[in-house]
This record gives C-alpha cells, structure tokens and sequence, in this order.
C-alpha cells in the first residue's frame, strides 16, 4: 500500500541491474513562487511567499546562463563524486498571475542546487542584483557567491526520464 501523497501511473518491468536514481538521463524539477504582497496561508506549503514584486524577464534573462554544460559548484555540492559540473538542458521561468514557477532540466543536481539558483535569482528580480551578476557567480563555481537556498517548500521533482 502506497502512501496517500503517491500515486502510480504507469509501472513498467525493469533489468535486475536498473537504478531508479543511477539510471536517470535526466531530472525536471520545478520551483514555485507566490508573488503576492499578502501571503496566501493555502500556499504556505506549496509555495515561496516573495512579497515584493519580482522582475520575471529579469530573472529568466539571467537563468538563461544556465542552459548547457558548467561548474554548478557555486550553487551546491556533489552528492556522490566529487565533480560539479552538470548540464543543464532546459531552464526557464514562467508567470501566471502571481504565481512564478521555474523550471530546471538536468542531467543531474547537486545538493540544494535548484533552491540556492532560485536564492540567487530572487534578488536579480528584486534589481538588487544583476544578469552580469548570475553569470560572474555561475562562472566563479564560489558558494560564497551565490543566494542562499530558499525554503525546500516550492520545490518539486516533476520528471525523470529513462
């Protein structure tokens, strides 16, 4: 019996030698904001509350920089290995009302990689930080650089492929 937050879509036979994780070509997962100046007590679990209005296109202007393969190591640490470095495959932010989510692809994530990207993308769309800003701190591989990570709230693995 699985528990009540976990539902089966689809169940394939796998080899003896498969590795849900080891396995994995790539991850999507996905981080949600509550853009609103009241914070919504329903979303409280769902959602980082951002109270200040947040510049979108800034924001995915900067995460762009993401998009292919680069030392990650401002943004978290390796969770087997030693390496950084990752590719990102897919990276963007959309909005919908008061509601930002961004959206990461990767062949893989280092440990708190997705909330600290989010930490340091927040005050580009405050205008507290800049593109050329994400890119020196991205570039650096520094984890001084870099946001903190943000609350593990808004994140979600949405996607694995095989």
């Amino acid at each position: 019996t699985l528990p009540a937050d976990i539902a089966v879509l689809d169940l394939e036979q796998t080899a003896d030698t498969f590795h849900p994780r080891y396995d994995a070509v790539s991850r999507t997962y996905r981080y949600s904001i509550s853009n609103t100046r009241v914070r919504n007590p329903l979303m409280m679990r769902y959602a980082l509350h951002v109270p200040l209005l947040l510049d979108v296109e800034a924001m995915r202007r900067a995460l762009a920089y993401t998009i292919g393969t680069h030392d990650f190591g401002a943004f978290g640490q390796p969770t087997v290995g030693e390496s950084t470095v990752r590719s990102m495959y897919g990276a963007g932010v959309d909005a919908g009302g008061p509601s930002i989510v961004i959206e990461l692809r990767a062949n893989g994530f280092l440990y708190r990689m997705v909330r600290r990207i989010v930490g340091t993308l927040i005050p580009i769309g405050r205008g507290e930080r800049t593109e050329a800003d994400f890119i020196r701190i991205l570039e650096s591989a520094d984890p001084q650089q870099a946001g903190p990570a943000v609350a593990p709230q808004g994140l979600c693995l949405t996607h694995v492929s095989y």
